[in-house]
């Protein structure tokens, strides 16, 4: 007779889910989850997953005067068209929400 097939293998989860929430992610977390969804942009992923853990943290700062001077608070991203700056920024967000 013949052997009973192996039964369905289980779908691992995204990396973003990894973390049990999204503001203990480590900037490595948020990378592994940005590689689930785009391709390439090694450094453009690091520098935003750091400004994004960055921007958490500066959230978990208690005194609103010390949270003011802690910079940078913007991000600018640069490239030509067609790069995936709209792409990681639109993950990113996914992520905070």
């Amino acid at each position: 007779p013949a052997a009973a097939p192996p039964p369905p293998a289980a779908d691992t989860p995204p990396a973003a889910a990894a973390a049990t929430a999204a503001g203990s992610m480590t900037p490595r977390e948020i990378v592994a989850a940005l590689d689930d969804h785009i391709v390439a942009q090694g450094a453009a992923k690091r520098a935003m997953a750091v400004a994004l853990r960055s921007r958490w943290r500066r959230a978990r700062v208690e005194s609103a005067e010390l949270r003011g001077e802690i910079l940078p608070k913007n991000i600018l991203m640069v490239g030509p068209t067609g790069c995936g700056k709209t792409e990681i920024a639109r993950r990113l967000a996914k992520m905070v929400d």
